[in-house]
């Protein structure tokens, strides 16, 4: 999360805190990520999310002011930040609309290290009169789209239908595909909070991120993740750790063979 970018809701206090502390588990897996250099990719998806069953919401576009104009046309040219805002829309319409799941997307964005704000940065450092209406805008857009209903953004400048919830299940793939309408068959049976809570998550994507192309991998990244988990929750386990409690250096030692070995099990191209 970098730049100048001073957004300050709680998702974005959420994204701050979880970063800090996913940097400790960062540094006990560099000894693996000197072993492994692997190319992202992102996951393969085959179960079905539920389908929309309302016609989707339209919201109104921005104010016709001379900042909103130049916000809708920087949504609807650059990928990246229309990405930043999508997850924005949706954490702050889910932090509305289903309090009890407030702060799961930003927990997971960590997990997963997205570059979530990273596009906003990029834009409110070349333009900086733009931050405030920057925040402005996704709160007004949050804050008229409805609860449990697909919501249409393309008066925004965002050309997408978005359900938060569906999002949501499919997050983190959603990040990068917000059309997605499927969840990703590694997240089967697993809610967005169960995955966000879980420690072992930040290790996986640590050495099978998402982010770039390279479909011939998408299904071994998609299964191997998973399994990488469940060998990292063993380790915790004998280790003699509760559920919810960082991993320690000494785990993620005992835990470097181990995922190496899984990792061999990849073709070479996917490693």
């Amino acid at each position: 999360m970098r730049g100048s970018v001073r957004l300050k809701s709680p998702v974005f206090w959420g994204i701050a805190l979880a970063a800090f502390a996913l940097a400790i588990v960062g540094g006990v897996l560099l000894t693996l990520r000197a072993q492994r250099h692997a190319i992202p990719a992102q996951s393969a998806a085959t179960a079905t999310a539920r389908p929309p069953i309302a016609p989707a919401f339209p919201v109104a576009p921005l104010p016709d002011d001379a900042a909103d104009k130049r916000i809708t046309a920087l949504l609807h040219s650059n990928p990246a930040f229309a990405r930043d805002a999508t997850f924005l829309i949706a954490a702050s319409v889910r932090e509305r609309c289903a309090p009890a799941h407030a702060g799961e997307l930003a927990k997971m964005a960590n997990r997963a290290r997205l570059p979530v704000l990273a596009a906003t940065s990029e834009v409110t450092a070349r333009e900086p009169d733009l931050d405030h209406p920057i925040y402005q805008a996704i709160q007004r857009i949050a804050a008229a789209a409805p609860c449990g209903r697909t919501f249409d953004l393309t008066a925004t400048g965002i050309p997408l239908q978005l359900d938060p919830e569906r999002y949501a299940a499919a997050f983190p793939d959603s990040y990068y595909q917000p059309t997605l309408d499927t969840v990703p068959h590694e997240y089967a049976g697993q809610p967005l909070g169960d995955r966000a809570a879980q420690e072992c998550q930040s290790i996986a994507y640590a050495v099978l991120p998402l982010g770039r192309e390279g479909w011939q991998c998408r299904a071994l990244w998609s299964g191997m993740r998973p399994r990488i988990v469940k060998a990292c929750e063993q380790a915790r386990s004998e280790g003699g750790q509760g559920a919810g409690e960082a991993i320690p250096p000494e785990v993620a030692h005992r835990l470097t063979p181990v995922v190496a070995g899984l990792l061999e099990k990849l073709p070479e191209s996917c490693r």
